[in-house]
């Protein structure tokens, strides 16, 4: 499940909520039936213990989160069960069943648990995006099969039987049922009321009824939600000490400002500050730039780049935005003209990026990024030499350490040089970046990657597209079985520096 299944089915990302995961290792059929029961495809009648469910039928008419948490925990303690209305041969007849308009039913706990963890993961997408979480009703359950998978049942006196598993995707999609959402601050007491004489009358306390009868999760929830709300537009914001006005653009939220002065980059025994010094170790010669504002105009962020006037990333759905003419970077390169601007011929940049990302295992609105380049003068054969000389000396190195490096890669019309460029010379300054990055993977993966100091580190290059490099390549290593992609980098677009100003003729990057 490479995509989210139902994008298209809801035309207002800021109303929706979407959560997923991939290979979960539960049965397909037990899934889609629970997937089915909740998201209300089927019906779904009233009982003693679900007094505030309503019967439920048509395809988009699912439950709200309240609801499906409480139905499938009565799942779990057997007082209700799960109808299986397609996937039911061999499945025992139950009375509980009835209430569901079928007499086939189970109670799968596997799978009720995984999609208990997917509902959570959906509620918290939601309080990020300042939606609460009990006006959500599931919309969307989207259960697809995964790749199977073969193991082994280890019987006695040796023998072997066949145990095949039946992963499955599973994509949750919710929805607010109430458009217009009132988001109260309660971080200022109510105002009081000073009474002048026995006979005045005392006004009602509006926000104390609205709040009457709320559990205190409740309560602790509306005033998340009035943090993590957007200000109002005319209303001022203030990030690093600066004070900005706000417009129409304005969608960062006092969550993610309160994050920007962490630099956990920065932080002592940190493990990203443990892991910002072995990087910028494996360069000695670069200079390190760490300690750049987060704040950038789009004009840096994007037009600098390249980007076009309709890319995705430009949309208030996917960046911070301060103002439409101040936001919060989404990478790094959001600083790479400059710094070639400031004649800089070698650096290495790590900073905190933001960006609009669902929350799940791999995602987060803060996370950092490591970027890097190198310019190259090959005005002079005698320049040239010295960098032959340079990449001979690397190679030479790496092919005396415990590593092997599985590098078919080719220059050719999917992956060309740039018109701009000598093609020799661009093989030089190409040989040079993958010798630097193979020496800094060495650095951070020899020992932990095979665990066993006498198996090489096995890497492999595959050649990609990026819209500012060219040639563009990605790299993986071998990881506990598993290859993992550590890096995209090729050689700058020419007109990075044509933007900047630099005096160089050539420049390599990495980026991840």
């Amino acid at each position: 499940m490479v995509r989210y299944a139902a994008a298209k089915l809801f035309s207002t990302p800021d109303k929706t909520a979407i959560a997923r995961g991939s290979d979960v290792r539960t049965s397909f059929k037990n899934m889609r039936e629970v997937g089915g029961a909740i998201q209300g495809g089927d019906c779904i009648a009233v009982s003693s213990w679900t007094a505030d469910i309503p019967t439920i039928s048509g395809s988009f008419a699912g439950l709200n989160l309240k609801q499906a948490y409480k139905y499938l925990n009565a799942v779990l303690e057997h007082k209700d069960c799960i109808p299986f209305r397609r996937y039911k041969g061999g499945v025992g007849r139950t009375a509980q069943a009835a209430k569901h308009g079928t007499s086939q039913g189970r109670w799968p706990e596997k799978s009720i648990k995984h999609i208990l963890r997917i509902l959570k993961n959906a509620e918290a997408n939601a309080e990020q995006k300042t939606m609460d979480g009990e006006t959500l009703k599931i919309r969307s359950v989207v259960v697809q099969q995964a790749r199977k998978n073969h193991r082994r049942t280890y019987r006695a006196h040796g023998r072997i039987n066949r145990y095949d598993g039946h992963p499955c995707h599973v994509e949750v999609r919710a929805a607010v049922s109430v458009l217009d959402e009132t988001f109260i601050d309660l971080s200022d007491p109510p105002p009081q009321v000073v009474l002048t004489s026995p006979t005045e009358h005392v006004p009602r306390n509006k926000d104390k009824d609205e709040l009457k009868g709320l559990s205190r999760q409740q309560l602790a929830r509306k005033r998340l939600l009035a943090i993590r709300a957007p200000p109002a537009a005319g209303e001022a914001v203030v990030v690093e000490g600066k004070t900005f006005p706000t417009d129409s653009h304005t969608n960062v939220t006092q969550t993610i400002i309160d994050k920007i002065p962490r630099r956990l980059h920065l932080t002592p025994s940190h493990p990203l500050n443990t892991l910002r010094t072995r990087i910028e170790s494996s360069f000695p010669s670069f200079t390190a730039i760490n300690s750049l504002s987060p704040l950038v105009t789009p004009k840096q962020n994007f037009d600098d780049l390249g980007f076009p006037p309709d890319h995705p990333g430009r949309s208030l759905t996917d960046s911070y935005y301060i103002n439409k003419d101040m936001m919060l970077r989404t990478h790094t390169s959001a600083h790479e003209v400059q710094v070639f601007r400031d004649q800089v011929e070698k650096w290495l940049l790590i900073a905190d990026v933001y960006r609009r990302d669902e929350i799940d295992s791999s995602h987060y609105p803060v996370f950092h990024q490591v970027e890097g380049a190198r310019t190259f003068d090959l005005t002079t054969s005698e320049k040239i030499k010295q960098l032959e000389a340079e990449n001979g000396a690397m190679e030479a190195k790496l092919t005396s350490s415990n590593i092997i490096i599985e590098d078919e890669t080719v220059v050719g019309v999917d992956n060309p040089y740039q018109i701009e460029h000598d093609p020799y010379q661009a093989s030089l300054v190409l040989a040079n970046l993958k010798h630097h990055l193979n020496s800094l993977i060495l650095n951070l993966f020899a020992t932990p990657a095979g665990g066993d100091k006498s198996e090489p580190l096995r890497v492999r290059w595959i050649p990609a597209y990026f819209p500012w490099t060219g040639p563009s390549y990605e790299v993986e290593v071998l990881f506990q079985g598993k290859w993992l992609e550590i890096l995209g980098c090729g050689v700058v677009q020419n007109h990075t520096l044509v933007r900047s100003g630099a005096p160089f003729g050539i420049q390599s990057a990495i980026q991840r």
